[in-house]
């Protein structure tokens, strides 16, 4: 875009169509600009390139009106950095100039292929591609001044088409988008940039559009100002570098002085954005009169007679569109070329959305990226939030009628405040949309709730209190019937609904957040993981049974059963622990802690948290029900430190006469350092797996098929007493199979 003053910059690029907005076929586009003299044309080729990756597009084919050396070369820089080099690119012809901007940077910093010398005329190359396109397919949006396409409207029959320039135009384009003019009037600042310094050009282009034009005015972008972020590019891209080298350098028109890289506004971001996606919720548009343009190129908006064009108007708050935006010119070209056919897998069904949070913020399968903001951060492959303004804007997003949202998250422990995990309105239970959200306002209760409300009334689907505990990592699945007005919510695979009525007209498509509600309040402190949404209800997996847990906490109650432990010879607490306000304390010598008679059943897995004494010299026995000898009737969980520390893990089982024992590797357990260790058995089929810190670390799986499962069972030593526990354990749990759970070792 050419712009002769910053009082003047042009703001263009919204233009829409509200009918294409819904339709199912990624938009087949053609890009006409001036790159090379203002920095958001580079801007509106990485949203162009982000549209495209998301499936939304397909870039036909750009041209360049600007004559410089660089221009071409530079476009094609960027299109091969978003792995397109294939994209046709025309120049205009005649004479080139090369000046101090910054495409001429970017050509001769980059490596390219296309250049000036080599391109094709542009118009010619926009009739070769129209000539080859469907009747009726394509979307022409231009971000500068209309040279290039008066030049396609006067072009007469070649070896193309043997249609005029208007008759090709008007039987192969759908639509056209053309940044330029203000709205309703340009009468006050004496025409805006792209209409205006040529007589007449913008004129015969606005007069002779054959097919519907939508314009997007100075006034959309000039307020909507966005870019600052892409210094935190790397330093390989010819964005940042574009970027750096026009704020460094700025255009005498822009009278400045050089700085680094700023917002700036979005002109030709939002023009590209609207010709792809259409109105959504972001503008509006005046539908009815026509553009009246003055031989100067001044414009102003008539109410009447009627022409098949419009012009847009804001809609969406610009903070949010501006999120919205700067998160697509921050897009980076993917690692692998997507397949231009892909076929979901089955038990991705109907799923729209994936945000796994693992190395990106990525919307994994639909186009809703995440934009983190306040310093929310990527930490050990989930997204980890302050509680004090860290969130994840999502964008619009549309929650569908019938909808699975799943995800994973750890709360922080030590708050007394509501946790949000995503939202798309205002705090306040009647607030039109939803919210899924923690409760804990002024209370650690641990609650589920779904609260949705149409603005005037609210109904809220929750669970009981208890089924999130501060600290650990919990599974929610939500499962809502719009329509039915009915939601369940389920809890590491569990229905812990005990309310279910939802709102049936709440606001489903808007602004959405991750960690906060939209308003700015009650945000999350903790960790998000995996967050999903699929259209339609989907079955849970068959989870494990919480049926035993001792979490340490200065006492040895079970909280998940009735198993409340007794502290045995000067057992205690420290308050070193992995979770919650202590771990049990052991001395190595007699202490230990009763945990009175049960029974594990034929399946079942049993984790701790432990941190092994380094003067620790003999087996350290962290649960069992069994006496001493490997044969003995019953099991016991072991770290081998029989005089050696080679810190392996043993699940050691017996029937009396008979013992077998799964093996972790040597090297499992470090003295000194937490590790958690999960073991898991099937008595049935006679094996066992070990998993430590997340690891499977099995070496011999064996196990007896006939061991006691049942009896007084111990923490810190086994039933006899000796073999006596030195450290601390945290976080001791068992937990049972649910029917129809896969067996171990199955998948």
């Amino acid at each position: 875009m050419c712009i002769s003053n910053l009082a003047l910059v042009p703001i263009a690029l919204l233009m829409g169509w509200c009918c294409w907005a819904t339709a199912a076929e990624p938009a087949q586009l053609i890009f006409d600009t001036d790159l090379g003299d203002d920095i958001d044309d580079l801007g509106a080729m990485v949203v162009l390139h982000a549209l495209a990756d998301a499936g939304e597009c397909e870039i036909l084919a750009m041209g360049t009106y600007a004559a410089t050396t660089g221009s071409v070369g530079a476009m094609d820089v960027v299109n091969t950095y978003f792995q397109r080099p294939h994209i046709p690119i025309g120049h205009p012809g005649g004479a080139l100039t090369t000046p101090n901007t910054y495409d001429v940077a970017i050509s001769n910093a980059f490596a390219h292929d296309q250049d000036t010398v080599n391109a094709p005329l542009v118009c010619d190359l926009y009739r070769q591609t129209l000539a080859a396109s469907a009747d009726g397919s394509v979307t022409f949006v231009t971000v500068g001044k209309l040279y290039n396409i008066r030049s396609l409207l006067q072009s007469g029959p070649d070896q193309y088409s043997a249609l005029t320039g208007i008759e090709l135009v008007r039987r192969k384009v759908q639509r056209f988008v053309i940044l330029g003019g203000r709205y309703p009037s340009a009468v006050s600042m004496g025409g805006e940039s792209n209409f205006k310094g040529d007589p007449g050009l913008a004129q015969y282009v606005v007069n002779n559009m054959p097919v519907p034009v939508t314009f997007s005015g100075f006034e959309i972008g000039f307020n909507l100002k966005a870019g600052q972020r892409v210094a935190e590019l790397p330093d390989t891209s010819p964005v940042k570098a574009g970027y750096a080298f026009f704020f460094q350098n700025p255009p005498s028109w822009a009278n400045r002085t050089p700085s680094p890289i700023e917002d700036w506004p979005t002109y030709d971001q939002t023009a590209v954005m609207y010709a792809v996606r259409g109105l959504g919720p972001y503008w509006n548009e005046r539908s009815t009169g026509h553009n009246e343009v003055a031989l100067s190129g001044v414009n102003i908006w008539r109410s009447s007679p009627d022409a098949d064009q419009r012009y847009l108007t804001e809609r969406m708050d610009r903070d949010s569109l501006k999120d919205i935006i700067e998160n697509m010119m921050l897009h980076q070209p993917s690692l692998t070329t997507p397949d231009p056919d892909p076929t979901p897998e089955p038990d991705q069904a109907g799923l729209e959305h994936l945000w796994l949070y693992d190395t990106d913020a990525k919307d994994h399968v639909g186009g809703n990226d995440a934009y983190l903001k306040n310093g929310a951060r990527l930490s050990a492959g989930s997204l980890l939030l302050d509680g004090v303004n860290d969130y994840a804007g999502m964008g619009v997003l549309r929650l569908p009628e019938v909808a699975t949202i799943e995800v994973r998250l750890r709360v922080d422990p030590g708050h007394n405040n509501i946790q949000t995990v995503l939202a798309n309105c205002a705090g306040g239970a009647s607030q039109n949309g939803y919210k899924l959200m923690i409760n804990h306002w002024k209370t650690v209760d641990g609650s589920v709730i779904f609260e949705t409300g149409n603005g005037t009334a609210n109904a809220s689907a929750m669970t009981g209190p208890g089924v999130i505990v501060p600290g650990q990592w919990h599974q929610i699945q939500l499962l809502l019937d719009r329509a039915q007005g009915e939601a369940r919510i389920l809890v590491d695979g569990h229905d812990e609904t005990i309310t279910s009525v939802i709102r049936n007209d709440y606001r489903s498509e808007a602004v959405t957040d991750t960690g906060r509600m939209t308003s700015g309040s009650y945000y999350f402190s903790g960790q998000i993981d995996q967050l999903s949404i699929v259209a339609g209800k989907v079955d849970p997996e068959p989870a494990d049974s919480l049926v035993h847990y001792w979490p340490g906490d200065t006492n040895a109650k079970d909280l998940a059963g009735v198993n409340d432990g007794t502290l045995m010879n000067g057992a205690g607490f420290t308050t070193d622990a992995i979770e919650g306000a202590g771990a049990f304390a052991l001395d190595g010598v007699n202490d230990a802690v009763a945990l009175g008679a049960m029974d594990l059943g034929d399946r079942a897995t049993i984790s701790a948290w432990v941190k092994m004494d380094p003067s620790a010299r003999n087996m350290q026995t962290v649960v069992a029900n069994g006496r001493g000898g490997h044969r003995e009737d019953g099991y016991k969980l072991f770290i081998n430190g029989w005089r050696t520390e080679d810190g392996r893990v043993i699940f050691e089982t017996g029937n009396g006469s008979e013992g077998d024992s799964a093996l972790s590797d040597a090297g499992a357990i470090v003295p000194g350092q937490w590790h958690l260790i999960e073991v898991s058995f099937d008595r049935v089929a006679g094996i066992a797996q070990i998993v430590v810190d997340g690891v499977d670390r099995t070496v011999d799986p064996s196990i007896r098929t006939d061991f006691k499962t049942g009896g007084a069972s111990y923490l810190g030593r086994i039933a006899n007493g000796g073999l006596y526990f030195r450290g601390s354990l945290d976080e001791v749990m068992v937990r049972q199979p649910t029917p129809g759970a896969a067996p171990l070792g199955d998948g």
